[in-house]
């Protein structure tokens, strides 16, 4: 992952979603092509012009903590949500009129009006998931995750988070049995992580994100199967109609036109898109009609800048006015993997051979990273055959939590020696702990080369116990 879970609560909008679809289930799941498949409801029907659905429940079902699932429990995960602040942008909140247990397994939800998406609404993974009521306090707050799924969290910390099976889950069990998810914010740790075989496998958006160049990569690595699939994102150009460049819309036009969709789909995502007019994909019901791409046509947007008062100036730079044609194009890193590298024409009109150079980026003003350090070392113990060493700084980044590094070491006849340390006391999200190690410097008589051998034994995060040996000959 490249963040922690963080809050599981299935109605905060705080946890990472994929560790919450693991924990937690709905009364339906949208599966491919749109269909809604039955979950903990097993049938459910409309009645009263659509304005109302009843639900029979799975029978059979318990939280992992022992609750059993029934229309006590449904109900009062809908009052956690659905006539409430976290349920507020859903049409079934807005339509929400009340609710009706019918028998201990069998709910009515009767709607002030009726709507089509509330079936689809309901296999949101946020906020209509169903928890246990003993995942709260007394007073309703949500305490712990628990829920009917598949996995268990077994723990959860900003460095990890481990889930066990479920092994009295109503259904059909995964076939392994625990399920390690390491944070790693970096792309490119993952990458290396993956390639050593240290993690299993890496990826999906919004969860750890490969982007194109990096899958280039992969896939081409042996061991290593890059799987891709068409996804639900729609990467949308949007205008600043504030800009008074572009309050004209022929000039919105002219850049619509200009825009080789084509591309950006092979260049900056590698393949790994396609072009669209959609803001929906395919994959997605009822997206609509597929709306034709248009291609890029330069002499449609000389016309249009013409028409809007664009002409060249002595210099052959488009202007009006006398100001240049300008655009300032933004685009995220978070939102776009790899778009650092994106590319841009610097002379749209005039098609040339090079159809692509490297765009110049300005960032927002920063504070210069600094640290600040202070240490202290000295000698506890200092006799002719005993030498006992200290050494303690502390490290201030203007930019990030302060730390502490301390050690310690002992030497006897300058030959052997055993060492003791921890680095990042204090700070949190590290991965570096407690090392341990010794040594043995050996002087060959009569001569000025000295044999050095070190050992160290660190505990360093996902990568458990870390161990160094390393030997040397100095002259």
């Amino acid at each position: 992952m490249s963040k922690p879970a963080g809050n599981l609560n299935p109605i905060a909008y705080k946890g990472l979603w994929v560790v919450q679809d693991m924990v937690f289930e709905g009364l339906v799941k949208y599966t491919r092509g749109g269909v809604l498949e039955p979950v903990l409801a097993k049938s459910w029907k409309l009645s009263n012009q659509g304005k109302t659905i009843t639900f029979k429940l799975r029978e059979n079902v318990y939280f992992t903590d022992g609750t059993p699932w029934n229309a006590e429990v449904m109900t009062w995960n809908l009052d956690r949500w659905i006539d409430e602040r976290p349920g507020s942008w859903l049409q079934l909140h807005q339509q929400f009129d009340r609710f009706e247990i019918v028998d201990p397994m069998t709910v009515s939800i009767h709607l002030k009006n009726k709507i089509q998406v509330w079936l689809i609404e309901l296999s949101y993974i946020r906020p209509v998931r169903f928890m246990s009521p003993k995942a709260v306090d007394a007073e309703g707050k949500y305490t712990k995750p628990v829920g009917t799924g598949k996995w268990i969290v077994e723990s959860d910390s900003v460095a990890k988070t481990v889930l066990v099976r479920n092994e009295n889950y109503w259904g059909k069990k995964p076939k392994i049995d625990k399920v390690e998810l390491f944070v790693m914010p970096n792309q490119r740790s993952r990458g290396s992580a993956l390639q050593a075989g240290e993690i299993d496998a890496s990826g999906g958006k919004f969860i750890a994100a490969v982007s194109p160049q990096q899958a280039e990569i992969l896939k081409n690595k042996p061991g290593i199967t890059v799987v891709s699939d068409v996804g639900t994102d729609t990467m949308v150009l949007g205008f600043n109609p504030r800009r008074e460049i572009f309050k004209d819309i022929r000039v919105r036009e002219a850049v619509n036109v200009l825009i080789s969709r084509q591309a950006i789909a092979t260049g900056l995502l590698r393949g790994y898109a396609k072009p669209t007019m959609n803001l929906y994909p395919e994959v997605i019901a009822y997206s609509g009609k597929r709306w034709p791409v248009p291609a890029r046509d330069v002499d449609k947007a000389k016309k249009l800048l013409a028409d809007a008062g664009w002409t060249k100036n002595s210099d052959g730079v488009l202007s009006k006015n006398g100001k240049p044609f300008k655009i300032e194009l933004v685009i995220s890193e978070d939102a776009v993997a790899g778009s650092r590298k994106f590319s841009v024409d610097p002379d749209p009109i005039n098609e040339g051979n090079v159809e692509f150079v490297n765009a110049m980026y300005e960032t927002d003003k920063f504070p210069l990273p600094l640290i600040f350090r202070v240490g202290l070392s000295g000698e506890i113990i200092n006799t002719i055959n005993n030498r006992l060493s200290f050494a303690v700084d502390a490290l201030h980044p203007n930019d990030n939590l302060e730390w502490v590094n301390a050690g310690l070491e002992y030497a006897s006849m300058d030959m052997f020696f055993l060492r003791a340390g921890m680095s990042t006391l204090f700070r949190k999200d590290t991965e570096e702990g407690l090392t341990l190690g010794s040594g043995l410097h050996y002087k060959i008589a009569g001569s000025s080369t000295q044999i050095k051998l070190d050992y160290s034994y660190s505990t360093f995060g996902r990568l458990k116990n870390v161990q160094r040996l390393s030997i040397g000959v100095h002259f």
